[in-house]
């Protein structure tokens, strides 16, 4: 008997990893995965969405841009204010989702966002009231991607991790490209107040976040750390349904790693204190800022929000430049879904790496051509400038999945909250500088402002080179090894302690007596 149950679980074991390879991912992890990307939705349209209206005649004559002072400077706090909202909004909501659960924080900053480009688009009349309404729309919007990157790091399966924590990053490119054309369609409107139309069509992500959030589970891991085991271990077995595995053994393995790394958690301090005053968490802060980082300094913010500002330097008018826009942005979706099937072959730390060095490079090129070509009628030579714009994009995707992936998992579930509110608050108040002082770069630079972003990407190249670790392919539970805390894992994958359990080679009786129960 004892070798029939080895028998099954080694077969079982095979076709686990044959199935994952390929990604034989249950409809209903699927179904949840994509309703959380609904958060990345709402964040990356919200955010790009500005760029398209700041480029529209209607909006300009709106809101008398040319005759209004210091317009670069009203124009950065526009684009600004969305990540000062941003900033303050993570702090919030991570409180909400450790106290409440992970989907408290998916509905909270719905409601916000929802709030947030209404006043964009319906109400906002002067300059104040639509910086105001950025700034809640920020506040909604970039919680929104973190309650993403939070829940889909905690329902995935370690071997599929990558590729389904990428879907945040892919998402927002697809809400990037989506707003594009939005733009590009509102564009060729007359009425005085069409630019309100795509502004307002992003409420559309936040309130299908609301409308299904009744449908999806809570998050198996923090229902864990809440000692709510039953109801964790309910989810799992949905998660690994297969029919290749009706006694749920792989969902029972999962749960027994989750339940005993829940009651070892509830003995460590999850507080903000010991996150950046203990030397293994303050490891992951400062990982998780460099690449954050790294991925602002590459200028991806400068092009997305001012991408219009730069055509115009080239000599293009307002239709050409939102097609522009909208044509690099379009490669976004489809880039990032490969790097989706990749960042689990390749790893995170080569796509971060590398990445800032590909973009830099781009940027350099793009400077030069816009000296030689800005103020000539080479149209040849300024269209070999767009065109080194669209190759600057192609690099940065290697980082942006890896990234949101990266940040997600590297953080014990106690702290998982906390860690990603510092990694995403570091990109908005990285944004606010960028946003802030690009416009007025590009004023008084001109094409050597590329340079500044190209110096900055070639630094963050080394930093990542030496500083960060890889993390595919290892358990949440078990990311501590890397950081040489091992006295904070409770249980090795590895150790195939379930099997031995089934076999009789060991006992736990507590959780044996809660695995039968539930089986």
């Amino acid at each position: 008997m004892e070798n029939d149950f080895k028998e099954e679980i080694e077969q079982l074991e095979v076709q686990h990893e044959q199935a994952t390879h390929k990604r034989g991912l249950s409809s209903y992890i699927v179904w949840v995965n994509l309703w959380s990307t609904l958060g990345a939705w709402t964040y990356g349209y919200s955010i790009s969405i500005i760029s398209s209206s700041l480029a529209q005649p209607t909006f300009i004559s709106y809101f008398d841009e040319a005759d209004t002072r210091n317009v670069a400077g009203i124009i950065g706090a526009v684009a600004s204010l969305f990540n000062v909202g941003g900033f303050i909004g993570f702090f919030v909501f991570s409180w909400l989702a450790d106290k409440y659960g992970r989907k408290s924080a998916f509905l909270g900053a719905a409601i916000c966002s929802i709030i947030g480009q209404a006043l964009s688009g319906g109400a906002a009349s002067n300059w104040g009231m639509l910086i105001f309404a950025r700034f809640m729309t920020g506040f909604g919007g970039w919680p929104s991607a973190m309650a993403a990157v939070i829940y889909q790091s905690e329902i995935s399966i370690t071997e599929t991790r990558g590729f389904l924590s990428g879907t945040v990053g892919w998402m927002i490119a697809v809400a990037y490209a989506v707003s594009a054309w939005v733009g590009v369609g509102v564009y060729y409107g007359t009425a005085n107040t069409v630019w309100r139309i795509p502004l307002l069509i992003g409420i559309i992500f936040p309130v299908l976040t609301i409308v299904f959030l009744p449908m999806v589970p809570e998050s198996p891991r923090w229902l864990a750390s809440k000692g709510r085991y039953e109801e964790a271990m309910e989810i799992l077995k949905k998660m690994h349904a297969s029919s290749s595995d009706p006694h749920h053994l792989y969902a029972r393995q999962d749960y027994e790693q989750i339940h005993a790394q829940a009651e070892l958690d509830k003995k460590l301090d999850g507080s903000w204190k010991a996150l950046f005053t203990k030397p293994g968490y303050l490891k992951r802060v400062l990982m998780v800022i460099l690449a954050s980082t790294t991925m602002q300094c590459s200028g991806i913010q400068a092009i997305t929000n001012f991408g219009p500002t730069l055509y115009a330097g080239l000599g293009y008018g307002p239709a050409d430049q939102l097609l522009f826009s909208a044509g690099w942005i379009t490669i976004a979706p489809i880039e990032s879904l490969i790097m989706m099937f990749i960042v689990d072959r390749f790893g995170r730390k080569i796509m971060i790496t590398l990445a800032p060095l590909f973009s830099a490079l781009a940027l350099i090129i793009e400077a030069v051509l816009v000296k030689e070509f800005a103020n000539s009628d080479n149209q040849a030579g300024k269209g070999a400038a767009v065109a080194f714009i669209f190759i600057f994009i192609a690099g940065y995707l290697f980082t942006e999945v890896a990234t949101y992936v990266f940040i997600g998992e590297i953080f014990p579930t106690h702290l998982r909250a906390k860690g990603v509110t510092v990694a995403l608050a570091t990109i908005a108040a990285n944004a606010v500088w960028v946003a802030e002082g690009t416009p007025t770069g590009i004023a008084q630079l001109g094409w050597k402002f590329n340079f500044v972003y190209a110096g900055l990407s070639v630094g963050c190249c080394a930093l990542c080179a030496y500083f960060i670790p890889e993390t595919k392919m290892i358990p949440l539970e078990e990311i501590a090894a890397i950081f040489g805390e091992d006295d904070e894992i409770a249980v090795h994958e590895s150790d195939h302690r379930l099997t031995r359990e089934v076999t009789g080679e060991t006992s736990n009786t507590s959780i044996d007596a809660s695995l039968t129960k539930m089986a």
